[in-house]
Parts: C-alpha cells; structure tokens; sequence
C-alpha cells in the first residue's frame, strides 16, 4: 500500500512540476509581450505629442496669417 501512494504521490509531484514550468513560460512569454506593447505605446504616445505639436503650430500660423488679412 504504501509503494502505491508513494507512486500516486511521485507521479503528481511531476505533474505539479510540469505545470510550474509551463506557467513560467506562460509568465516570460507574457512579461516579453507587455514590454513590446510598452514599448510601441511609447512610440505612439511620442508620434501623437510630435503630431499635436505640429498641429499647434499650424493653428499659430494660419491665426497670424488670419491677422495679417484683417489688418
């Protein structure tokens, strides 16, 4: 009886193992993911403040051109 539940318990300890690495894997492949994912908002977010900026810039001149007609 008791070579069988050593068995029985032997036998789950690898599963149990087998499960923890796959989860490790699982964690490293997700932590490598967010970091890509950062990484472009990053980008994005810097794209997005360049564009506003433009943006911004083409509203000053387009008022001062506006100005220049109305005077």
């Amino acid at each position: 009886m008791r070579g069988r539940l050593y068995d029985v318990l032997q036998t789950r300890c690898e599963e149990l193992e087998e499960e923890l690495e796959a989860e490790r894997s699982n964690r490293t492949k997700t932590d490598k993911h967010r970091t890509e994912l950062q990484r472009e908002l990053d980008e994005l977010s810097e794209k997005l403040d360049e564009a506003g900026g433009a943006t911004q810039a083409q509203v000053c001149t387009t008022i001062n051109s506006s100005d220049d007609y109305t005077d």
